[in-house]
């Protein structure tokens, strides 16, 4: 999108229930660049929501803060 264009403010958030990412597409390191890129250049908000799980350790683990 253009920058006029963009919105102020984005949340997004991740939800799991703990179970094992099986992507073939994305891994584990490619997940956490790709969120950190969007925190840095454009002030993203991520929020990690897990059951099972610890998930304020799993969230850190991708560059999201606890």
């Amino acid at each position: 999108m253009d920058e006029e264009q963009r919105p102020g403010i984005v949340i997004f958030v991740i939800t799991t229930d703990g179970m094992e990412n099986a992507s073939q597409e994305f891994t584990f390191e490619k997940v956490k660049e790709m969120i950190e890129h969007q925190q840095e250049k454009y002030s993203w908000e991520f929020i990690f929501m897990g059951a099972n799980i610890d998930a304020a350790q799993k969230a850190d683990s991708i560059g999201i803060n606890k």
